[in-house]
């Protein structure tokens, strides 16, 4: 008991008694909390600010999935240590391939079983693009990049002339109708996949054509270009310098350095090329443009090798009205520019392998 509690003891006796067992049940309260509670459900500075739900998974991947599986895809197209996380994965789990072997308790069926096998693996892709072990290696990856691989079973007639009138479809989890939530006669429907009543799953609802697929003959699927790697800058101003040196001294080719960004060579000398045309035709001259202006910033001298050849012996007119013929160059040259991008044939496009 404290000086306070004494006082009030002597002055009020009976406030003083009720005031010391409040403070003996509030201590003897703490001490329970400390004893028996766990460290994480405690409240103090540590758990200020922690906001933890108490819906379950299924509902907090609602709002959530979508996200989560385009930044996930985003994070392997574009992080050389990501998508080589995810070859990792798939090649420690599945390797060359994981092979079954029947033991259905028949010794004779085992090994007709186990004869057909063969047959299966070449023929059980529905695209006829890969065989099982391929197969097994692409669902890895999607688990890993999607969370998830939806694989649908695709029978056939005898007459189609198949060995195992059996074929496998892989489909991407997008194909899965996960804004499909209610309940049914039988049971309900969560996120797309249908239950019965006693929580047996037994139809997934799903689309045609996912949202995110585009259907049209004419999107060139083969068209992306395959560079090497590329290299994160820490300090991008500093090392864009260090490039510019090392390509000026002849240490690095310009070549080297496109390839060392994760771009296209070619690609982009093309649409340096086209640029500089449109760029010549309106008669602009930008400050960043080294055939016209210095690294200074000062304007290039008329007789340097470093302006373009047709620019050495006429000087442009600045503020010439354009003819109906230059319009018509300059919109052909911006055609081809945003078509081949739609096209990714022969846009800059930046896909890295490991």
């Amino acid at each position: 008991m404290n000086i306070l509690g004494k006082a009030i003891s002597i002055v009020a006796p009976r406030a003083g008694l009720r005031r010391l067992q409040a403070r003996t049940a509030l201590h003897l309260a703490q001490q329970a909390a400390q004893r028996f509670s766990y460290d994480g459900a405690t409240p103090g500075r540590r758990a200020h600010g922690w906001y933890a739900p108490s819906t379950d998974a299924n509902v907090e991947l609602m709002g959530s999935l979508v996200w989560m599986r385009n930044r996930s895809r985003d994070l392997i197209r574009n992080n050389p240590y990501a998508a080589k996380m995810v070859e990792e994965l798939a090649g420690n789990t599945v390797g060359t391939g994981i092979v079954p072997q029947a033991k259905t308790g028949n010794t004779q069926l085992d090994r007709i079983i186990d004869a057909e096998w063969p047959y299966f693996v070449e023929q059980c892709d529905t695209p006829q693009r890969l065989d099982i072990y391929g197969m097994q290696a692409l669902i890895m990856r999607s688990r890993a990049e999607s969370g998830e691989s939806i694989v649908r079973f695709r029978p056939w007639l005898t007459r189609d002339g198949l060995r195992v009138p059996l074929q496998l479809q892989l489909l991407e989890a997008d194909f899965l109708d996960q804004s499909r939530t209610m309940a049914t006669v039988t049971g309900h429907v969560m996120q797309g996949v249908e239950f019965d009543m006693i929580g047996r799953r037994v139809a997934y609802w799903l689309y045609k054509i996912p949202a995110a697929a585009v259907d049209n003959p004419k999107i060139n699927l083969y068209g992306t270009q395959w560079t090497a790697p590329r290299s994160e800058s820490v300090d991008p101003v500093k090392e864009a310098e260090g490039v510019l040196k090392d390509v000026r001294l002849g240490r690095l080719t310009l070549t080297e350095a496109i390839l060392a960004n994760g771009y296209d060579p070619m690609a982009q000398l093309l649409e340096i090329a086209r640029t500089n045309k449109v760029l010549d035709k309106l008669e602009i001259i930008l400050d960043c443009d080294p055939r016209n202006v210095t690294l200074r910033g000062q304007e290039q001298p008329a007789a340097t090798e470093e302006r373009t050849p047709s620019s050495k012996a006429v000087e442009p007119k600045m503020g010439a009205a354009l003819s109906a013929d230059d319009i018509a160059f300059v919109e052909k040259l911006l055609a081809e520019g945003i078509g081949n991008s739609m096209r990714g044939a022969s846009a800059v496009t930046r896909t890295y392998l490991t």
